[in-house]
């Protein structure tokens, strides 16, 4: 930057009061922070740098994070200029808000004048809403469901006969027939009324509020400076009240936050001027939707255009295969299944197409003559292969993904339907499940039971490194669908259902599930009209995801090279050498897409060349585009560098968690140790941990920069708390009864490698390696091997756990669950705590000793030698110190 010291210093005194009094601005300007890495929110400086200019960037960079304000201009270029004969290009100005609802676009503009930087021509959302009119049909009485007992449900329930008449045959008879029973049920739940209050405001402040509008009333009508007085003390009596109701509604969305986060995220999204909202897009005629119905009807016929049409007449010869012998049962839907699937029902999720709340669903769980008709519903549909046609219809609300907001193909449709619904498709999918569970391909780890994103990336950097310790140069391949779930043909997917095993009412019902589905979009108060689906499966159902992961069962068996899917997201490893069987990796993807209509988008496909073993850096074509070549990749949630360093990862996990805290110490009131407690363990924390088993940096010379680093975070969080933010980080942590985070990734390791080792998971199998015994790790890596490369391996989970997983004792590591696990590694660390053995809490020593300097190591030093002198002391703590 080009301010000195005492101006930047203002600067940031001034964002830091936008923020403070939450004020919604909008900052634009030079910020001139040439080493800021906008894409990550990172300097690209070292750890420990003493350039001034890096500081003071790294100290700005840290206001804008711990303020909670966000950025719109991330890779463009905003600055050109000739120097010496050659062309520079940077990213120097920037766009910065306090509420990323304000900023509904940012687009770059030719200069003025003869100026090197470009223009801005942002576009502010001044007003929460398109029409009026619109908002009008927003205006129905909404139905308080948490103002209504069960007990009161139940009672209601009771009333009513739940038997189907003798006239009700088909599955759609029987749903009206229940559709209208369960609505005399919802007739009891109580309406929102016109006047809306604060979430947080009991009856008492109710009263309280109107006598205060009363006082000033009467004030207005004579403004004498006794009735002033009388106001103004009224008015006190009302703040008073209501500060005290909001801090005791914030102990209350707390105390549930590691069940149910949802009131706590509207509670703070409430205290917003300005929502999140889908704003005005671009018609094809290239004008703007003024109304939500006009953006509602923009959006259906965006999700409307990207359906596949299957071509007339038979699948080519490739679509088909000799099917398993063995094909999949009827399914048998019992009382017993329903009434378990009943009682899951999540509460906080929102209703469907059918207006049924899934409060009332859940709690006539207990009503067995309802259970016994929703059983009987069940049972119809399965064997007549129908359902009923209001389960086919889907609300479809848009979540913004990335790119201009104008652009409704840059929303992600997630469909809405009826929760009744959604627990016959429990039923069907677990039916599914059960027997196509051993077919489905290893490489998946998308909505597979005992995988997960940690287990996809976890194998994908152990096969990229067991390729560099081998000699090759690694190629990794990002291929990404174009709109991947809505565009899966029906026809061929019932194909691949009935090659794998399933028919019989199984299939009838998943092709009656598919056909003649329609959808709505919601925008605001305004519904667009119907739209037929033609294909894909639906995004927010339970069936869709598993119907997906069956069409593209069969994609990795077509690749000669090692291939790991999430879901839709494909990665293929290659060795770069062998440039013949990488295109014919290309060319055999083309050859599946045109097979089965699931096309990719190459234009978003890129390629990251690892960096090791002379990597020709060769280039590629797929689908008529030449691959983009990147040096890191945001992979299923972990920013990975094409030299499987982590550094720029934890950058932007700190920052991360840094905007988090101050969103929520922004909004927040209450700073009590408990609420305190609940709301970074439940949000924040998981920011700094996500995936931490593939990338937490062991705990030696050359990592503790970042260490420290990330356990700053949570030293500054534990400051913000009252009673405890002046002790040191050591005394606070056993206030809040937590550890250092730097333990706890070791935990984590150390239970990552419990289940791999005890194959409670499904991966993870070559990862490690065992002794005869079969209970310890032993290193298998070689000396004669590229020092980086060796470095890699060493920093990776199979090489980083071994000297912690070796010295758990036997009870620890022969553990029956993973549960029982973790009780005898916290007995274990709690019975050895004064014994320097170099176990895995002693990591925490040192963090803390590195903090707090000599003075941590002492005062150890000085319990340790207290319990040696005083072994009853020690032996009624538990600890052993033999």
């Amino acid at each position: 930057m080009s301010l000195s010291k005492a101006q930047n210093n203002a600067m940031t005194k001034m964002i830091a009061k936008l923020a403070v009094f939450n004020v919604e601005s909008i900052l634009v300007g030079d910020l001139n922070l040439p080493n800021v890495s906008w894409l990550s929110g990172t300097v690209n400086a070292p750890l420990e740098t003493i350039n001034k200019g890096l500081i003071m960037e790294k100290n700005f960079m840290e206001c804008i994070q711990d303020n909670g304000l966000v950025w719109y201009i991330t890779d463009e270029v905003t600055r050109r200029r000739v120097v010496g004969g050659k062309l520079q290009e940077s990213t120097l100005d920037q766009v910065l808000s306090t509420n990323e609802a304000i900023v509904n676009e940012v687009m770059i503009v030719s200069p003025l004048g003869k100026s090197d930087h470009v223009c801005f021509n942002v576009e502010l959302n001044v007003s929460p809403s398109n029409s009026k009119q619109d908002d009008e049909a927003a205006k129905e009485p909404r139905k308080l469901w948490g103002k209504v007992s069960g007990k009161e449900l139940l009672h209601r329930s009771a009333e009513i006969d739940w038997s189907f008449s003798e006239a009700t045959l088909t599955s759609e008879d029987m749903w009206s027939e229940l559709h209208s029973k369960l609505n005399l049920v919802s007739d009891i739940v109580p309406t929102e009324k016109s006047f809306k209050c604060d979430p947080w405001a009991n009856s008492s402040l109710k009263r309280c509020r109107k006598k205060t509008d009363k006082c000033w009333y009467i004030f207005d009508n004579n403004p004498s400076s006794e009735n002033l007085n009388v106001a103004l003390n009224q008015q006190g009596q009302f703040e008073s009240k209501s500060f005290k109701c909001k801090v005791n509604y914030e102990r209350k969305i707390t105390q549930c936050m590691k069940y149910n986060t949802k009131p706590f995220y509207a509670y703070l999204r409430g205290k917003r001027v300005l929502k999140s909202c889908v704003s005005s897009l671009e018609k094809p005629d290239g004008s703007l939707t003024k109304s939500n119905f006009e953006t509602a009807e923009v959006l259906a016929d965006a999700f409307a255009s990207v359906f596949v049409k299957e071509p007339d007449g038979p699948l080519n010869r490739e679509c088909y295969f000799i099917a398993d012998e063995l094909n999949i049962e009827d399914i048998e839907i019992t009382m017993d299944d329903v009434g378990r699937e009943l009682k899951r029902i999540n509460i906080s999720k929102s209703k469907g197409p059918d207006g049924i709340h899934p409060k009332l669903l859940k709690e006539l769980e207990h009503n067995s003559s309802f259970v016994s008709a929703v059983t009987k519903l069940f049972q119809t549909c399965a064997s007549s292969g129908k359902i009923p046609e209001q389960w086919k219809t889907a609300n479809v609300t848009s979540l913004y993904k990335k790119g201009s907001r104008k652009d409704a193909l840059n929303y992600r449709p997630v469909s809405l339907t009826c929760i009744l619904c959604k627990v016959y498709e429990k039923l069907i999918r677990r039916h599914i499940m059960s027997f196509v569970s051993k077919k489905i391909n290893p490489n998946q780890h998308g909505f597979v039971e005992g995988k997960s994103c940690l287990s996809n990336l976890l194998e994908s950097v152990e096969c990229i490194i067991e390729l560099l310790e081998d000699g090759a140069p690694v190629d990794v391949f990002y291929l990404d669908f174009c709109k991947a779930f809505d565009s899966v043909p029906h026809h061929r997917l019932l194909t691949k259902l009935r090659n794998l095993g399933i028919s019989g009412n199984t299939l009838d019902i998943i092709k009656d599930f598919l056909s003649g589905r329609r959808f709505k979009t919601f925008v605001g108060g305004a519904y667009s009209y119907l739209r037929n689906v033609l294909s894909g499966v639906p995004q927010g159902s339970v069936l869709g995801p598993l119907l997906f992961v069956i069409f593209i069962n069969d994609l990795p068996d077509c690749i000669n090279g090692i291939s790991k899917l999430f879901a839709d997201d494909l990665k293929v490893i290659m060795d770069a050498n062998d440039t013949e069987s990488t295109f014919n990796m290309l060319e055999s993807l083309q050859n599946w897409q045109n097979v089965w209509l699931l096309k990719f988008n190459p234009s978003k496909c890129k390629i990251m060349h690892v960096p090791f073993n002379e990597n020709p850096l060769q280039e590629y074509v797929f689908s008529g585009v030449t691959l983009e070549c990147i040096e890191a990749e945001k992979d299923l949630g972990v920013l990975t560098s094409s030299d499987l360093k982590w550094s720029k990862h934890i950058k932007s996990c700190i920052s991360k968690a840094n905007s988090m805290i101050a969103w929520v110490t922004r909004n927040l009131i209450i700073r009590e140790i408990n609420v305190m407690r609940n709301v970074y363990k439940t949000i924040i924390r998981p920011h700094l941990e996500y995936c931490a088993q593939l990338w937490s940096p062991p705990a030696c010379h050359g990592n503790w920069a970042a260490i420290i680093e990330l356990e700053n975070v949570q030293r500054r969080f534990t400051r913000l708390i009252d009673d405890i933010g002046t002790l040191p980080y050591s005394e606070r942590l056993d206030a809040l009864q937590i550890t250092t985070l730097a333990e706890r990734r070791v935990r984590g390791d150390l239970i990552e490698a419990y289940k791999i080792v005890n194959g409670l998971v499904e991966y993870g199998k070559d990862i490690f390696n065992l002794s005869r015994s079969g209970d310890k790790i032993v290193s298998t890596k070689s000396n004669n091997i590229d020092r980086n490369i060796k470095a890699l391996s060493n920093n990776f989970l199979s090489e980083r756990v071994i000297s912690f997983w070796n010295k758990l004792p036997s009870f620890v590591r022969n553990s029956v669950s993973v549960i029982d696990f973790k009780i005898n590694l916290e007995e274990f660390k709690k019975t050895n705590n004064s014994v320097d053995t170099g176990n895995f809490w002693e990591v925490s020593n040192i963090v803390l000793a590195k903090i707090e300097g000599i003075n941590y190591l002492e005062k150890k030093k000085q319990q340790v030698q207290y319990l040696y002198k005083n072994p009853c002391v020690a032996k009624r703590k538990g600890i052993n110190i033999s």
